[in-house]
C-alpha cells in the first residue's frame, strides 16, 4: 500500500491522506473541500487525492495553485481502479450540493474506508452520523472540523468504519 501510495500520489508514510471520486462540476463543490483541505494542511502532514474530471477542472487547479496547495493536492483524472484507489486512501470525502444516488458512498463504505460526507438529499439515505462525519453543505468550517477530528479520533473512526461496513452489507447488499 505504502509504495503505491508513494508512486501514485507522491506520499511520505505519514501522510494522511484524504480522497474524493467525483465530476469536477459545480454540484459536487470540491472548492469546499479545497479550502477546508487548505487549512488542515497547515497543521498536519497530508494529501488530497482528486479523481475524476470535468467542466470545473482548470478553475480547480488554479485554486490550488492560489492556495500553494500544489504538492499537497493531486488531480487524477478518470481512473479504472477505484478499488485500488479507495484502499489506498485514509478518509473518503464528499462535498457534493445534492447528489442522485451517491454510488460511490456505497464504495467507499463497502471498501471500509472512514467517511466525511455533507449533509444533503440522498446522501443522508446512505450515511448518517453513525457511520460517516457529516457537516453542513457548503460549510468550510464544519468540513475542516470533520477532518480534524476523523484524524484525531481513530477509535471513533473504526467504530464508524465497522458500523458502515455493517450497513451497506444489510441495507445495500453490497460487498467488498
Amino acid at each position: 500500500r505504502e509504495k503505491w501510495r508513494q508512486r501514485e500520489f507522491n506520499c511520505e508514510p505519514e501522510d494522511f491522506v484524504f480522497g474524493t471520486i467525483s465530476r469536477l462540476v459545480p454540484q459536487k463543490d470540491l472548492q469546499t473541500l479545497i479550502n477546508a483541505f487548505s487549512k488542515i494542511s497547515k497543521e498536519i502532514m497530508c494529501k488530497l487525492v482528486i479523481v475524476g474530471d470535468g467542466v470545473q477542472r482548470n478553475e480547480l487547479e488554479k485554486l490550488v495553485k492560489s492556495l500553494n496547495l500544489e504538492s499537497k493536492v493531486h488531480f487524477l483524472g478518470k481512473r479504472r481502479d477505484i478499488p485500488e484507489l479507495l484502499h489506498a486512501i485514509d478518509a473518503f470525502t464528499l462535498s457534493s450540493k445534492y447528489e442522485g444516488l451517491g454510488l460511490v458512498l456505497l464504495e467507499a463504505l463497502a471498501s471500509e474506508v472512514p467517511i466525511i460526507a455533507a449533509r444533503n438529499s440522498a446522501i443522508k439515505e446512505i450515511v448518517n452520523d453513525d457511520v460517516a462525519l457529516m457537516f453542513e453543505t457548503s460549510s468550510v468550517i464544519q468540513l475542516e472540523t470533520a477532518m480534524k477530528e476523523l484524524i484525531n479520533n481513530p477509535a471513533e473512526t473504526k467504530q464508524r468504519v465497522s458500523r458502515g461496513k455493517i450497513r451497506v452489507q444489510q441495507n445495500f447488499g453490497v460487498d467488498s
